[in-house]
């Protein structure tokens, strides 16, 4: 069964001239959609929770003043209400970087301005089939598959070598697959994003560092977390800027060779770190991050 129409559109752009374009354009169609206009995403996120409406899609302009579209978009992605609802961005910034960033992050598709109401009309009749499969009822088992999984790390963790290291990292495939088809995108791609670091590391054929087993138990503890949110019908959070840099540090301490295996000592944990890179980390780390390493140091010197 498709969905009622007309279809309850939310149309979002800072541009008041826009706006009244676009609600004009799509006046010729008023038995397929009718129209609500939001001049910010804030305003945006107070219609969808105070309004009482319930929309059918949304159509978002990429740079507002304040926040932005795809500020919006991750709001969205990562609310239980709302992340399958399909977002559109009606946007003059199109390059494929915006592409990548906002199909990554769940975006059902890209308008380039300017534009007209006949125009937006054929583009999503050529897209009903997908916005209405993202409102068909489905059977949600996402949260009971995505602890299971959770719990399978857990009994790994901490990591104590490549072979440990290979099966998070398939459990982390898994945990990516049903994020995406149960439409949460922002947990898809952060499995994503520590599964990247995991296979440059396989890749490097070097024993596990230790800076690595931590961010994964990092990581652990954020999937639980948004796990819980969700169970309570609240947004996930997102992943920190702190966990992020940490990714890439390390990302570029192992392309540098920070941990290979060379002038080092072999700790009973089986680790092998070489002191240079301990004081470099030492800067790098958070604080959870940091205890795993100072464990590690502790280790070595009872082994030497």
């Amino acid at each position: 069964m498709g969905l009622k129409k007309p279809l309850q559109l939310l149309h979002v752009d800072d541009s008041a001239i826009f706006r009244k374009t676009i609600h004009r354009g799509l006046e010729a169609f008023k038995d397929h959609y009718e129209v609500t206009q939001a001049s910010s995403v804030d305003e945006t996120l107070n219609l969808l929770t105070s309004s009482g409406k319930q929309f059918d899609l949304i159509l978002t302009d990429w740079l507002m003043s304040g926040k932005s579209g795809f500020d919006l978009l991750r709001a969205l992605k990562a609310h239980p209400t709302y992340h399958h609802l399909p977002v559109f961005f009606l946007t003059s910034e199109y390059d494929s970087s915006n592409l990548i960033s906002v199909v990554t992050y769940g975006a059902a598709g890209i308008l380039k301005k300017p534009i007209t109401g006949p125009e937006v009309h054929a583009y999503l009749q050529k897209r009903m089939s997908f916005i209405e499969d993202a409102h068909t009822s489905k059977e949600d088992f996402f949260i009971t598959e995505a602890k299971s999984l959770l719990s399978n790390i857990s009994q790994i963790l901490p990591l104590k070598g490549l072979q440990d290291l290979t099966i998070c990292s398939q459990l982390l495939q898994d945990l990516k697959s049903k994020a995406t088809a149960a439409k949460w995108p922002l947990l898809a791609e952060y499995c994503q994003q520590i599964e990247n670091v995991i296979q440059a590391t396989i890749k490097k054929e070097i024993e596990l560092p230790t800076p690595l087993s931590g961010l994964i138990q990092e990581f652990h503890l954020f999937l639980n977390l948004s796990l819980a949110e969700i169970e309570n019908g609240k947004p996930h959070p997102f992943i920190s800027s702190e966990a992020d840099k940490n990714l890439k540090n390390y990302l570029t301490g192992l392309e540098a060779g920070w941990f290979a295996n060379q002038n080092s000592n072999k700790s009973d944990d089986g680790v092998l770190l070489p002191w240079d890179v301990i004081n470099e980390l030492r800067q790098h780390l958070s604080p959870a991050g940091l205890a795993l390493l100072e464990k590690h140091i502790n280790t070595h010197k009872k082994a030497a």
